[in-house]
């Protein structure tokens, strides 16, 4: 008797996992660029949507403990490493 099962993933199955990957690492860069810059990058995950919460990041200066963008958690994890980027203008 031969178990020979075929396990591979449909692609149909395959893109959700895809793209909640690709979310995720692109979160995960995000939180690096503003680390390396010596910020840290929240997002919120309480009730997105709402009046003064869009469910995205937030850039805190972790020593005064200010907000420096996204003071209603309105950037997308593009606009916090664009925000981190360093200038190479010397």
């Amino acid at each position: 008797m031969s178990t020979d099962i075929d396990r591979s993933p449909l692609a149909s199955e395959d893109e959700p996992q895809t793209a909640t990957r690709e979310i995720r690492i692109s979160e995960a860069r995000a939180r690096r660029a503003a680390k390396r810059v010596g910020w840290l990058a929240r997002k919120s995950r309480w009730r997105a949507g709402t009046i003064d919460n869009y469910g995205g990041f937030t850039i805190i200066d972790p020593f005064h403990n200010n907000i420096l963008y996204g003071a209603r958690f309105d950037l997308a994890a593009e606009d916090v490493i664009e925000i981190c980027r360093p200038d190479t203008e010397d």
